[in-house]
């Protein structure tokens, strides 16, 4: 959300939250550690930020984890602000053209469905998120020329699928699944981003079941609590090429 509209008299956490929402992970999490080196080491080493995510990916426990620090008295909207405007001088706000937040608001309400919140009335929903189409393809071009419809263990493939709904370099995970066990079984995730309306990761093909060519493998991507359909690997025996034959 554009910070401009975002009404000053919103408590601290609250602003914190509307700020980094629809940012990429990337953004929150370099916006999160420059927010940390602001805290003194007593501060950080009482309130963990390992105590509030899960892992590196994950961008709803860096938010929660700020919006604490804020209800605790370590930070402050003002400090996550600074952060992000040092990083994006670009949405400095030009004097000469001051934007009032309703009228802004009411502009994209015309746009755009909205819902009710306990904080301000009118919010815009933010797109509908669609995963669809879920592809693989050979990272090696002699691979993917030489045999594009199967991949063999130890291959590096890309995992692709098209989403709208993702803003731009917002994350997108990729889960593998051995579907010849029941229950299917994990055996790999590959984190990639939206480029352009393509999300894509590379994933190195793995034999975690033990089963070799017995494997089933199938993928989906998944982002915003929506998942694709399943896309399958067909696997076949690595092929041994003399290059000097």
């Amino acid at each position: 959300m554009d910070f401009r509209i975002i009404p000053e008299s919103l408590p601290d956490s609250v602003k914190t939250g509307y700020l980094l929402r629809d940012m990429s992970l990337g953004e929150v999490v370099r916006i999160t550690r420059a927010a940390l080196n602001k805290m003194d080491y007593g501060a950080r080493n009482t309130y963990r930020i390992e105590l509030w995510v899960r892992d590196e990916y994950d961008k709803q426990g860096n938010i929660d984890y700020l919006k604490h620090m804020i209800n605790c008295g370590k930070l402050r909207y003002k400090d996550i602000l600074d952060v992000f405007k040092f990083y994006n001088p670009f949405l400095e706000l030009d004097p000469s053209r001051p934007i009032d937040w309703l009228d802004t608001l009411m502009q994209e309400r015309k746009k755009e469905e909205v819902f009710l919140t306990d904080d301000f009335d009118y919010v815009p929903v933010p797109k509908k998120v669609v995963i669809t189409n879920p592809r693989w393809e050979h990272k090696d071009a002699t691979k993917k020329e030489n045999s594009p419809k199967k991949a063999a263990f130890d291959d590096t493939v890309i995992l692709m699928a098209d989403v709208t709904g993702i803003p731009e370099n917002g994350p997108v995970t990729f889960e593998i699944f051995d579907t010849s066990v029941k229950p299917p079984k994990a055996v790999g995730s590959a984190h990639g981003k939206n480029v352009g309306g393509v999300a894509k990761g590379e994933w190195v093909v793995t034999d975690k079941s033990n089963k070799g060519e017995d494997a089933n493998l199938e993928f989906q991507a998944s982002a915003k609590s929506k998942t694709s359909t399943r896309c399958t690997i067909p696997l076949t025996m690595a092929t041994m090429y003399c290059f000097s034959c």
